[in-house]
C-alpha cells in the first residue's frame, strides 16, 4: 500500500522462512488432520502491513489463530477489517485492541510531496480561486488523488464541489461546518395537478411542521424527540453534553443558509418531496472546535493554506473528531428523517385521506462528508465536499 510510512521499519524477530515454520509447528495435529491452512509472510504485507514490529505483533496473533484451528480466509479477513477500520477495533478493545492502536500510532509533520497527487478538473469555466485550493490539497503529503466538480467554487480548505482521497488523515475544513449536509426525497405515486390546488394549504403545512432561519428552533411542548436523543454518547464528551439542549430544540428543523424544503415536479409530472439539511448548530460548534484544534497540530506557515491542518490517524485527536464526526451525522440524518415523517403525514391527510403513501422512489444523497473506501488498490478516506458519490446503482441528487 502506497501513502504514508505507518511505523518505522524494524528488523523483525523472525525470517520469512522462520515464521512459516514457527506457523506449522503451532498448529495442533488433530488441527492439520482437519484442514487448517498455514500462512506465508508475505500474505500479512500483501493486505497492507508494513515491514517491522507491527508486522511481528499480527503474526503473534496469527500464530494464536492457527492454533485454535482457524483458516487463512477467515484470519486475513479479520487483518483487513482491521486495516480498514482500525478505530472500531481500539473502541470495542479484544484481543486485536492492541495491534490497531500500533497500526495506527503514528503523527506525521508536513512533508511537501515531490509531485502533486493527481487530480482532475470537470469543466472549464472555474473560477481560479477554486482551482487554487485544489492545487493546495494535492500537495499534501496526505492526498492520493482529487477531483474538482464542473459547478466548484471557492470554499474553505477544499473547494465546495472538491473530492479528496487521504491516506490516513482527515482534513475538518475541508469536511466543512455544515457535516453531513445531504438531500432526502420522495417520489409519489400522484400527478401535478391533484398537488395544484391545494399548493397554499402544503406550503402552510410545511412552515407548521419545521423551522427555517439561522438559529431556528423549537421550543418546549413543540420540540421534536428521535432515539437519537436518548443515547448514553450525550455524555462522552463535554462538548456534546453542553450542546444537549441546542441540539434538541433544532431537532427537526430546517435551518438557514441554502437548506430548504421543496416540492418539484418532474418531467413525467409526478411530485418529489425533497429535504435538503445538515447537522444544524451542533454540527457548526463541532466543526468550529476541531478545526481550531488541527491548527494547532501544524506549523501553519508550513501548510498550503492553513485551512489545510488535518488530524492523522491513531492520534487522540484524529479519535476525538472521528467521534464526533460520526455522531453529527447520525444527528443530521435523525432530524431528516423528523422532518420527513411530519411533512409525509401532512402529505397523506391532505392528498390521500390520511391514508399512507407508498413512495415510488426514495433517495438519501450525501454531499459534505467523509468515509472509508477502497480506490485504487488501497483504503482511503473519501472527504466529499459540495459533492456526490456516483457509484453504480446508486441514486444522487445535486440540489
Amino acid at each position: 500500500m502506497g501513502g504514508l510510512p505507518i511505523v518505522p521499519s524494524t528488523t523483525p524477530q523472525h525470517t520469512p522462512a522462520e515464521f512459516v515454520g514457527i506457523v506449522e509447528k503451532s498448529i495442533p495435529k488433530e488441527k492439520k488432520d482437519e484442514g487448517a491452512e498455514t500462512m506465508k509472510y508475505t500474505d500479512i504485507q500483501d493486505i497492507g502491513f508494513p515491514e517491522g514490529n507491527i508486522s511481528q505483533k499480527a503474526f503473534e496473533w496469527v500464530i494464536s489463530q492457527f492454533k485454535v484451528g482457524r483458516k487463512t480466509p477467515e484470519i486475513l479477513s479479520d487483518l483487513e477489517e482491521l486495516l480498514m477500520d482500525p478505530e472500531t477495533f481500539i473502541m470495542n478493545g479484544g484481543e486485536l485492541s492492541d495491534l490497531a492502536e500500533m497500526y495506527i500510532d503514528r503523527d506525521e509533520p508536513f512533508q511537501e510531496r515531490d509531485e502533486p497527487a493527481p487530480w482532475k478538473q470537470w469543466g472549464d469555466d472555474i473560477e481560479e480561486g477554486a482551482t487554487e485550493q485544489m492545487r493546495n490539497a494535492v500537495r499534501l503529503p496526505i492526498s492520493v488523488k482529487g477531483a474538482s466538480m464542473a459547478d466548484a467554487h471557492l470554499g474553505y480548505g477544499l473547494p465546495i464541489g472538491g473530492v479528496l482521497a487521504t491516506k490516513n488523515a482527515v482534513i475538518p475544513y475541508a469536511v466543512g461546518v455544515d457535516i453531513a449536509c445531504r438531500v432526502k426525497m420522495s417520489v409519489f405515486p400522484m400527478m401535478d395537478y391533484a398537488f395544484g390546488a391545494m399548493e397554499e394549504s402544503f406550503i402552510e403545512a410545511i412552515e407548521a411542521e419545521t423551522r427555517f432561519g439561522m438559529g431556528a428552533s423549537f421550543e418546549g411542548s413543540d420540540r421534536r424527540t428521535a432515539a437519537v436523543l436518548d443515547e448514553s454518547t450525550w455524555g462522552d464528551t463535554a462538548l456534546l453534553k453542553s450542546q444537549k439542549d441546542k441540539a434538541w430544540n433544532q431537532l427537526g428543523s430546517s435551518g438557514g443558509g441554502n437548506h430548504f424544503v421543496e416540492v418539484c415536479i418532474d418531467t413525467e409530472n409526478r411530485v418529489w418531496l425533497m429535504l435538503h439539511s445538515g447537522s444544524r448548530g451542533i454540527g457548526n460548534e463541532i466543526a468550529k472546535r476541531h478545526i481550531e484544534t488541527a491548527k494547532t497540530l501544524h506549523r501553519l506557515n508550513e501548510l498550503p493554506d492553513p485551512a489545510l491542518a488535518y488530524f492523522v490517524k491513531g492520534t487522540a485527536e484524529f479519535r476525538a473528531y472521528w467521534r464526533d464526526l460520526k455522531w453529527a451525522q447520525d444527528y443530521a440524518l435523525k432530524n431528516r428523517e423528523v422532518m420527513m415523517k411530519r411533512l409525509l403525514n401532512q402529505f397523506n391527510r391532505m392528498f390521500n385521506k390520511g391514508n399512507r403513501f407508498a413512495p415510488e422512489i426514495e433517495v438519501n444523497c450525501h454531499h459534505n462528508y467523509v468515509a472509508r473506501e477502497r480506490h485504487y488498490g488501497q483504503n482511503v478516506l473519501v472527504t466529499r465536499k459540495g459533492a456526490v458519490r456516483a457509484g453504480k446503482g446508486e441514486l444522487g441528487i445535486i440540489p
